[in-house]
């Protein structure tokens, strides 16, 4: 597990500084490579874990990786309950 931690922070590392070059590069704003390539990066580990899950015969920890990583964001469950709560009281 210790090594797996190592390789995620050096992987990370690599990324952003692999966007960051990419950026200059190329003169991409920051932002666009940040919602692009960043955004990306940061959705392999779910992507990987669910195809080997489901190679190994996992079917449970594949489909709720799936399930985990389709959900809203939690902002969206705080914004409908915020105006259900504003609707509800208005009456």
């Amino acid at each position: 597990m210790g090594v797996g931690l190592v390789f995620l922070v050096a992987g990370g590392e690599f990324l952003v500084r692999g966007a960051s070059a990419l950026a200059a590069i190329f003169r991409i704003p920051p932002l666009v490579i940040g919602l692009t390539v960043v955004a990306f990066g940061t959705s392999m580990p779910e992507l990987v874990t669910t195809i080997v899950a489901s190679v190994r015969g996992q079917r449970d920890l594949a489909v709720g990786n799936v399930l985990v990583y389709i959900r809203p964001p939690p902002h969206l469950y705080i914004h409908a309950v915020s105006r259900i709560l504003n609707a509800v009281s208005k009456g």
